[in-house]
């Protein structure tokens, strides 16, 4: 992604302007740290911040502590966006199986509903680990509430939910890297993942490539 197009992207983020000059540094700061997460990871040092941020290297410090405080800021309020919308997304849904079939598919489309927040979860997954990626952190009580149908039944649901998870994040990684990559194999992999619970093969391809619910939210990000 070219940081033009991030650029452009932060921007459409913000809905209103802040009200004071101290929360739209704070704002500034943010977004910057959005960009360069997305961009090349949180291996930047706050110089690159504040620079992106065309702030003073000083002002940082009256804001947060480190970089790696701004970064997990900054991650969490891209990755809470995406996850506002899976969950608008898919409000309508009233059988288990199906709202966690449906957020699989979601989280893998997010190249393109949410393309800088796919890029960081991606990035940063190593750190997002223990919240599941863009899963978090109701992921473990969506299979939970799957399983209770008795439809699907994984004999370790942790590790399930992990594999789950790794190749989701992996798929979704190829997809930022190719756009050649389609729909079409987010869907086949949520098939996949859905029989590897337990689901029966007739149900899972027909969860796994029939219409999305939408959330009727068309701002990214």
């Amino acid at each position: 992604m070219h940081t033009d197009s991030l650029a452009a992207e932060a921007s459409s983020e913000t809905l209103g302007q802040p009200r004071s000059k101290r929360e739209r540094t704070r704002m500034r700061l943010i977004e910057a740290a959005k960009q360069i997460l997305a961009s090349r990871g949180p291996e930047a040092g706050v110089a690159e911040i504040t620079d992106l941020a065309d702030l003073a290297v000083g002002s940082f410090y009256n804001y947060y502590s480190g970089k790696e405080e701004l970064f997990e800021v900054a991650a969490n309020e891209a990755v809470t966006a995406f996850e506002q919308f899976m969950f608008e997304s898919t409000a309508s849904l009233s059988d288990p199986v199906e709202v966690l079939s449906a957020r699989i598919r979601l989280f893998g489309r997010s190249s393109e509903s949410h393309e800088l927040a796919a890029h960081i979860m991606v990035r940063t997954f190593s750190e997002q680990l223990g919240l599941h990626a863009g899963y978090r952190p109701g992921a473990m009580d969506d299979l939970h509430a799957a399983m209770a149908t008795g439809r699907v039944a994984p004999k370790h649901p942790e590790a399930a939910l992990s594999a789950i998870v790794a190749s989701g994040v992996s798929l979704l990684a190829r997809r930022l890297a190719d756009p050649s990559i389609g729909p079409q194999a987010v869907d086949d992999y949520t098939e996949t993942m859905l029989v590897m619970i337990g689901l029966g093969q007739e149900e899972a391809e027909e969860l796994a490539h029939g219409p999305l619910p939408t959330s009727g939210t068309d701002n990214p990000d």
